[in-house]
């Protein structure tokens, strides 16, 4: 779990895990990237996200990256919301609006309220970051409590992180798949129309903005792409 106000965090964030793992001779510049719109007033944030953000960040470890938009650490304008790694964290609704405009203007999503979490195979070299848009996945938290896909929000986010704990090298294709067969299973003598109110909540989407270009892009300043 990263506190974050803007992409740029994301690319500074994968920059240094990057350069980590390659002094660690670890050869890791595939991740994959969460970007969690979760305002703690709303009521899934304030009941299953925010209370558990330090447990989800030791959980998730270096299997998934979950960016928390408008949250911030040591920030003395926010407003104090949790502790997470012993750290601070504060909330600014100002930031999180930017933050959900700039996601905005880059893809074809569009924030519906309540609590979303967006999932994108990343790539990063330590220099210059890009995030896949063809194949995201948008998860409507509220949705997929409602619809029953899953019981729990922390249920869900632990799929999600032993998922890439275990097929380290695999893609939210791959994930998406999952889920929709754990749906199957679920439903496996239920009627097909039970089946697709919950399997639609995981499958892949394509957010491209410009069909030109499938990727968000950036880099670090005074590097060269």
């Amino acid at each position: 779990m990263v506190p974050a106000n803007n992409l740029s965090k994301l690319q500074e964030y994968l920059g240094e895990q990057t350069a980590t793992k390659n002094r660690l001779g670890q050869d890791q510049n595939f991740f994959l990237v969460g970007l969690l719109f979760a305002p703690p007033q709303e009521q899934i944030s304030k009941s299953e996200i925010v209370p558990m953000l330090d447990q989800y960040h030791h959980s998730s470890g270096t299997h998934a990256y979950f960016l928390c938009a408008g949250y911030s650490a040591y920030d003395p304008e926010a407003e104090p919301v949790a502790t997470v790694n012993n750290e601070p964290w504060g909330f600014s609704a100002k930031n999180f609006a930017s933050f959900v405009d700039e996601v905005e203007k880059l893809t074809k999503w569009r924030y519906g309220g309540g609590s979303e979490l967006l999932l994108f195979d990343s790539f990063s070299d330590g220099k210059t970051f890009r995030l896949y848009t063809k194949t995201a996945l948008c998860l409507d938290l509220n949705a997929i409590l409602k619809d029953g896909s899953f019981d729990t929000i922390s249920g869900l986010f632990h799929h999600i992180f032993n998922f890439k704990k275990d097929r380290g090298h695999a893609v939210c294709s791959d994930l998406s798949d999952n889920l929709g067969l754990l749906m199957g299973k679920d439903y496996f003598l239920s009627q097909l129309g039970a089946l697709w109110k919950t399997a639609k909540h995981f499958a892949v989407r394509d957010i491209t903005k410009d069909a030109q270009v499938n990727v968000i892009r950036g880099r670090r300043k005074g590097k060269a792409s």
